[in-house]
């Protein structure tokens, strides 16, 4: 950037006290365009104003502008956010995203319904509650994924729609939930053991039979399978690395 630009900017930022935007990303910006998106009109609603910090400049002032403005399906004349259930979206993490990522997981067709521009899969009450901020962890094409799967119109695994499953990909989600019903423990698959592999609960499965000890305690999953690596090592001294060499050592007709 021009020495003379990062000059203006810094100028500009103490005078309307906003220091606090500095980063590198905004210094790849021109002036011009540092004060197109700081005098934004927007600022002023207080629902948007919250979202004013320095991770914003990951987005150009027309992903900006198209986040802040996108319709409400049911009703093009009023935003989005004017819909409780997006309002609570409203964090700094939505500029992880940008604008086109944003406005299709938001609008997400309902699947059965999937012509009808104004039904989302957010009418559903099973998947609103997956509305949180770290909805923009993921990509719209992964929540497209997991939203794909074909369990959730099964009741008895609604209660794995947390928001834990948006930093657990599509192919883990759905290969821990076939090796739980596999082993016949469909019934108490919890959020986090969707993060277990395939090999991993089966490890930690004969190892609890190996050791005499009982996969379900008082109506629930054993904890070793909602625990990382580090926790099973610390709290039961369990080297995960360990059971699963043992596991691949199995003959393939034990290995169920």
């Amino acid at each position: 950037m021009d020495s003379t630009e990062k000059i203006l900017i810094d100028l500009y930022l103490k005078k309307i006290g906003r220091e606090d935007l500095k980063c590198d990303k905004l210094y790849r910006r021109s002036y011009q365009a540092v004060i197109d998106v700081l005098e934004m009109p927007e600022w002023k609603d207080e629902r948007f104003a919250g979202l004013l910090t320095s991770n914003i400049w990951g987005n150009s002032y027309e992903s900006i502008k198209g986040i802040l403005s996108i319709p409400l399906p049911q009703t093009p004349k009023k935003l989005i956010w004017e819909d409780k259930r997006f309002a609570k979206l409203l964090t700094s993490n939505i500029w992880n995203s940008n604008y086109p990522e944003v406005k299709n997981i938001l609008t997400i067709p309902h699947p059965d319904d999937p012509g009808n521009p104004n039904k989302t899969i957010w009418d559903d009450k099973k998947f609103s509650k997956l509305l949180t901020s770290s909805i923009w962890s993921t990509s719209y094409e992964n929540i497209s994924a997991k939203l794909a799967l074909p369990f959730w119109s099964n009741p008895l695994y609604s209660h794995l729609l947390t928001s834990t499953i948006w930093s657990i990909s599509a192919t883990r989600i759905e290969e821990s939930i076939r090796t739980f019903e596999e082993l016949g423990l469909q019934k108490y698959i919890t959020p986090g053991s969707l993060r277990k592999s395939s090999i991993q609960i089966k490890a930690l499965y004969h190892y609890l039979e190996k050791n005499k000890k009982s996969v379900i305690v008082g109506e629930r999953l054993h904890p070793v399978f909602n625990l990382p690596p580090i926790g099973l090592k610390k709290i039961y001294n369990i080297d995960i690395e360990e059971l699963i060499a043992l596991e691949g050592e199995k003959p393939t007709h034990e290995l169920s």
